[in-house]
């Protein structure tokens, strides 16, 4: 008894060790995207927002938005409360939002395997975490506007936090309500409802895929009778859910941004197009991304499987169970990026604009790992390992996983860190506009003419040598003056 014991105490500090080691290299993988946005400056929309703020003030900024361009409340209010710090804010917004999300990220995983009998359940759900944001963060079709524009990460990155927390909380109370009084619990209640709220105040998109979501674990809860009494959270979430994409479509501004984009062509059109958007960027995710996700969906199986010989104190697993299971994710969570594409088809009548593809990704980064560890569990049925091989096998994992440290999290970073000369030149050619913006201020001109800025990463409109167009608007109002443009 005393050798199994040894022996499984000298596994558990061989796995942590592994774990501590990968959640390590992930998150510099992952920070080195907070490097590159601590050279972010404010672009395009952010003089938008910024110079509404400056110039009405805070509540009146929020009706202005409301009612002449968009009925994103809760973006509008999230973003007008960055803006009333200082700009320099914007240099640290991006790895501000990376903790946000790997800590939402955490409580929410940390809330499912809590009902799991696993050694670590704290550190895997962290190891979980921050391999989800860096796959995510890495297979992004523009982590530029996701992450480093105040306006993109705002509308798009910042909101996921929410959702989150809210299934977290649904999920970590799903036997029994947390306190005795019955008020306390009704503030639980309420604190879910204003979560669900304003997730679904930041884009259509989110909303739309939030209540579906939703609706379709309500419909499995009631299929499988399986509600008790806190059925009436996922139901204050729906509820919550719904009123903040009712408040958002019904703002007069929509009708003004709307007047923009091409008009709908029709249900059909609209259907077909939605599932050629959706299946286009479903082949192409994978087949650009391959390099990253086969050694994550690899690594997976094989800690999963490790898992579950040495870790795992449960139930056993049965296997008609969990395919039936996981028939009912996978199938749940396709249906979900799909609908990821139906609000902005829509909308524009085109395809989503790169930045929205951040929702869809979270949902295939999801899903590789759900099939990952489903292949992981029953990797004991599948593939029989005679006992005079298991030396040669813990050998060749750990040369993979030393292979996996080097070839993804590091080559990715690396790949990141090549961007920050480009990244250096813009932030230093706009401080030097800002500075002499602020000169040419102080000596009274107002109608400035200022230095041209040529490039930045983020593949977005600057300032620019015409005086009337949006963004040289913005930015005078913004400084103060009566017109603005580059040359």
């Amino acid at each position: 008894m005393n050798i199994d014991l040894d022996l499984l105490r000298k596994k558990h500090i061989l796995f942590f060790s592994i774990m501590v080691l990968l959640i390590l290299t992930f998150f510099i993988a992952i920070m080195m995207h907070g490097y590159i946005g601590s050279f972010s400056r404010y672009i395009a929309d952010d003089y938008c927002t910024s110079g509404k703020l400056a110039t009405l003030g805070f509540w009146p900024a929020q009706s202005f938005w409301y009612n002449n361009w968009t009925g994103r409340v809760s973006f509008t209010f999230f973003v007008s409360i960055f803006e009333l710090f200082d700009s320099n804010i914007i240099k640290y917004l991006p790895t501000i939002f990376i903790f946000m999300i790997l800590i939402s990220g955490y409580f929410l995983f940390y809330s499912i395997i809590k009902n799991f009998q696993i050694i670590n359940r704290r550190i895997l759900s962290l190891l979980i975490s921050v391999g989800i944001i860096f796959t995510t963060f890495f297979t992004l079709p523009n982590i530029g506007q996701n992450l480093y524009w105040m306006t993109g990460a705002v509308t798009y990155l910042f909101p996921i936090n929410f959702v989150f927390f809210l299934f977290g909380l649904i999920i970590l109370f799903r036997k029994k309500f947390p306190f005795q009084h019955w008020i306390a619990n009704l503030l639980v209640g309420l604190f879910i409802f204003f979560l669900a709220f304003v997730g679904s105040g930041f884009s259509e998109v989110l909303s739309v895929l939030q209540i579906v979501l939703l609706c379709m674990i309500i419909l499995v809860l009631s299929i499988k009778q399986r509600f008790l009494s806190i059925k009436n959270l996922w139901m204050v979430a729906l509820i919550g859910s719904i009123i903040g994409l009712v408040i958002m479509v019904s703002a007069p501004g929509n009708e003004i941004r709307l007047r923009q984009l091409l008009p709908n062509q029709g249900l059909l059109i609209f259907l077909y197009n939605s599932f050629r958007y959706f299946f286009k960027y479903l082949v192409l995710w994978f087949v650009k991304n391959i390099n990253i996700i086969w050694p994550i969906s690899s690594l997976l199986i094989l800690m999963t499987y490790f898992v579950r010989k040495h870790f795992y104190f449960g139930k056993e697993i049965l296997f008609n169970q969990v395919i039936k299971f996981s028939f009912m994710i996978i199938s749940g969570l396709l249906i979900l990026i799909f609908v990821c594409f139906l609000p902005s088809t829509w909308v524009t009548a085109q395809a989503p604009e790169t930045r929205v593809l951040i929702f869809p990704t979270f949902l295939l980064v999801f899903l590789i790992n759900f099939v990952s560890i489903i292949i992981g569990l029953f990797f004991i049925e599948i593939v029989t390992i005679n006992e005079n091989h298991k030396k040669t096998l813990s050998l060749i994992i750990g040369f993979y996983i030393l292979y996996f440290l080097v070839a993804v999290p590091i080559f990715e970073a690396r790949q990141v860190y090549l961007q920050r000369p480009e990244a250096v030149k813009y932030a230093i050619s706009w401080e030097e506009r800002e500075f002499q913006i602020k000169e040419k201020i102080l000596s009274g001109e107002t109608d400035l003419i200022v230095m041209m800025i040529p490039i930045n990463i983020l593949g977005l409109e600057d300032i620019n040598t015409n005086s009337t167009h949006w963004i040289n608007i913005c930015a005078a109002e913004y400084y103060g003056v009566d017109s603005i443009s580059a040359e």
